[in-house]
């Protein structure tokens, strides 16, 4: 299998602490290709914690694959997992049909759901706190 070479893979850890989150990749370099945004990600617990991953495109894939816009290296992340849309200046998250579920803020997407400033975003082990 070959990946993008803008990709930045990290793999997780063997056996993940329980206040601890797998490293996430950086976002591929054509991520950033649409206008500066002021929002981002930042991974709230782990060895990557205060990461910062800015939303800069109107539109980001987030999973496993290696063809995601943010990589989220771990088993419990399906490859195509959730979707990040900027929209009318908010920011959606939709649930591509993953197996183990998105959440806001411990609540599970139904469908999609807009994203506020604080919001803990749940993907697998990763916990990401959006900032807008």
């Amino acid at each position: 299998m070959s990946e993008d070479p803008g990709t930045t893979r990290m793999p997780a850890p063997a056996v993940p602490d329980a206040n601890e989150t797998a490293p996430v990749a950086e976002p591929k370099p054509e991520a950033q290709a649409d206008s500066p945004g002021s929002a981002m990600l930042v991974v709230n617990r782990g060895p990557r914690a205060g990461q910062q991953i800015h939303l800069n495109r109107s539109h980001l894939k987030l999973g496993r694959s290696a063809t995601c816009d943010i990589v989220l290296d771990d088993a419990t992340v399906s490859r195509q997992h959730a979707e990040i849309n900027r929209e009318s200046g908010q920011y959606v998250v939709t649930d591509a049909g993953s197996l183990n579920g998105t959440y806001v803020n411990r609540s599970l997407v139904d469908r999609s759901a807009v994203l506020n400033d604080g919001d803990e975003l749940r993907i697998g082990i990763f916990r990401l706190i959006f900032r807008a």
